[in-house]
């Protein structure tokens, strides 16, 4: 209905479990769009909180890969705490 879809870190559709961890974060209700918009300003990615601990990202529907990157661990610290995150990386030297 939006022309979205979302995928997991290989490009493939992602399972049941991980789309249960991504709407555990419905729980914020109203919040967890105010906080969407400060966070995804300054993620590299664009890649919105719930879909950093999903491993998933929201892609357009028609969406082909532009190729391929490395999968890296990235460190992220807020709320007091640190959580480490598999992303993939987009530079340039990826490929």
């Amino acid at each position: 209905m939006a022309g979205a879809r979302i995928v997991n870190y290989r490009g493939e559709r992602p399972g049941i479990p991980r789309l249960m961890g991504r709407l555990v974060f419905v729980v914020g209700g109203p919040m967890n769009v105010l906080f969407d918009a400060l966070w995804l300003t300054g993620d590299h990615n664009r890649q919105a909180l719930r879909d950093k601990f999903a491993s998933t990202y929201v892609v357009r529907h028609n969406a082909v890969p532009a190729g391929l990157g490395r999968v890296r661990y990235r460190n992220y610290t807020f709320w007091g705490m640190t959580f480490m995150f598999r992303e993939v990386d987009r530079s340039e030297r990826a490929a």
